[in-house]
């Protein structure tokens, strides 16, 4: 069930690539509204995979204001400063995320920013954000 109860229908475009009939436009319009998502130059693209720093943003804004995300450091092999450090300094902070570990568990250094986040790291780090 929504927190936010029931959504209405939209009636303008949120983004030029989400017709208002698209299933998903009630939500795009919702995540957009709150500021979770801004899409990239007026599009979405709703049927494009996530990836790892793409989906730790909207996972960490649904539940914290955007001025509450602070400190931290970034400090994988594979990631640079760019739009998305503050996110995941932040959840490294706060133990929320810890990079990539091989087949015996132990951290490789890595954390893959572009990769496709995979359904369990999704629902750690979802677990990790929730307050219940």
């Amino acid at each position: 069930r929504c927190k936010f109860g029931v959504l209405p229908a939209v009636t303008t475009r949120t983004f030029k690539d989400v017709d208002t009939t698209y299933w998903a436009a009630p939500y795009i319009a919702k995540a957009k509204a709150m500021g979770w998502v801004d899409g990239s130059k007026s599009s979405f693209a709703p049927t494009r995979s996530i990836n790892r720093v793409e989906a730790l943003k909207i996972i960490l804004l649904s539940q914290y204001p955007e001025s509450a995300i602070t400190g931290g450091t970034m400090n994988f092999k594979d990631t640079k400063p760019g739009w998305y450090e503050k996110y995941v300094a932040f959840a490294v902070l706060k133990k929320i995320v810890s990079g990539q570990v091989d087949q015996n568990g132990k951290e490789t250094g890595f954390f893959n920013p572009t990769g496709n986040l995979l359904r369990g790291e999704a629902a750690k780090i979802i677990s990790k954000t929730s307050n219940w």
